[in-house]
């Protein structure tokens, strides 16, 4: 779009409330961010909000100007009290006496019309009058809710209680697939004219690299002190990630096909880390000395390990979309992924499928790839997923989303 001298439609509060080391959250938030950054129209401006200092640093590194919003525990406390009180009938009285919260006051003074939450954020709670974009990720909690990420410490309550308030009231709800969209119809009660499906795309490192064109570079390789082939699955340790199939797996393909690889894990740290109990498996079966356990690695590293490793190996029972495989997928590094129906048949990429049930699978998959190279996974699918398709299309779908919203604003005053 060509721009104007009009002023804006709208102003818009992009929230980002990702941590630098949370993975794949951080990962879309960052995409999303920068489609935003790279308009070239100036129909609606966008002021970017952060509530960790050290994400601003990074932002302002990348070009953006970034508004930072601290919230110290107290703030975090008044904020949670005025929350029990909103369905309280003395509530509007004490709002009169106090005036709009912490976090609407910060907005108002920037004359935001809607805040755009780029992730699952608790955020929307306190936002009594102003309107919002509330993003959903997946609905794993009600999917698969034996897994303690989602069910401890009252966390599946937690998810609950956010999604019933906060999605009806929405002016619209940003989903990763089809499916994940007429579950929140479904769950919450939400028209499914006002959700939108804004496809997941792969990481900013993934899409300059592609770009670029570059030569994966083999210091970062002994970086790590990587000395054998392996396969790489760059994942949090949520147990709902399932390294522990990745390590039956490779048993297998050790006592079964006299082959020994190895796995590279890369993630950061949790309050629900896995990794001790993965590092346990991995003495127990007798191949720790082939298994790295990376830690959070720097975004420039991640296509070098994708491209150095036999295939990225995803056996999570999250879905139904994840990152890494669009990474792979552009990188043109093979993918083995679960076949079930809502994640395998849902993505349009170049699958090697494996039963969760049985690591075997993941074994015989492995021995081909060894066996007979990368070009084994690409005997069943002929064709490429390109990653920055998702990018486009989602900033389309947002500014559709945005003109509708700013359409009705017309009809009132601040």
């Amino acid at each position: 779009m060509t721009a104007t001298n009009n002023p804006p439609l709208l102003t818009i509060a992009v929230l980002f409330d990702q941590r630098l080391a949370s993975g794949g959250g951080f990962q879309q938030s960052l995409s999303t961010i920068l489609s935003l950054k790279n308009r070239s129209d100036s129909k609606f401006k966008f002021v970017y909000f952060c509530l960790f200092p050290e994400n601003v640093e990074y932002l302002k590194s990348l070009g953006l100007s970034v508004v930072y919003l601290p919230l110290p525990r107290w703030r975090q406390l008044f904020l949670a009290f005025r929350r029990l009180l909103r369905w309280h009938p003395v509530y509007s009285h004490i709002r009169k006496i106090l005036g709009p919260n912490y976090i609407e006051r910060t907005f108002e003074r920037h004359n935001i019309d809607l805040v755009y939450f780029t992730s699952p954020s608790y955020l929307a709670f306190d936002l009594d009058r102003l309107n919002y974009l509330f993003t959903v990720w997946d609905l794993c909690h009600i999917d698969e809710p034996v897994f303690p990420e989602v069910r401890n410490d009252g966390q599946f309550e937690l998810r609950e209680q956010l999604y019933t308030n906060v999605l009806p009231k929405s002016a619209a709800v940003l989903v990763d697939s089809e499916i994940t969209k007429h579950k929140v119809c479904s769950y919450y009660r939400v028209p499914l004219s006002r959700i939108h499906v804004f496809p997941f795309s792969a990481s900013m490192s993934v899409r300059q690299y592609v770009l670029t064109d570059a030569v994966c570079i083999p210091s970062v390789i002994s970086k790590y002190n990587i000395s054998f082939d392996f396969v790489f699955y760059p994942a949090q340790f949520w147990p709902h990630k399932n390294h522990s199939f990745v390590l039956d797996g490779l048993k297998l393909l050790e006592d079964h096909y006299s082959i020994k690889i190895g796995a590279v894990f890369a993630g950061g740290s949790l309050k629900i880390s896995n990794q001790a109990h993965i590092s346990s498996q991995a003495s127990r079966l007798g191949i720790s000395d082939r298994v790295r356990f990376l830690g959070f690695v720097p975004s420039s590293d991640i296509p070098c390990l994708y491209l150095s490793s036999i295939a990225l190996v995803m056996p999570t029972y999250f879905g139904p979309t994840n990152i890494p495989p669009l990474e792979a997928s552009a990188l043109h590094v093979p993918i083995v992924y679960p076949n079930d129906p809502e994640m395998y048949h849902h993505m349009d990429l170049p699958i090697l499928p494996i039963d969760l049930k049985d690591p075997m699978s993941l074994a015989s998959i492995l021995a081909s790839l060894v066996q007979h190279g990368r070009s084994h996974s690409r005997l069943q699918h002929s064709h490429h997923n390109d990653s920055t398709v998702s990018a486009v299309d989602s900033t389309q779908i947002l500014e559709d989303i945005l003109d509708s919203f700013a359409r009705r604003r017309k009809c009132w005053a601040r």
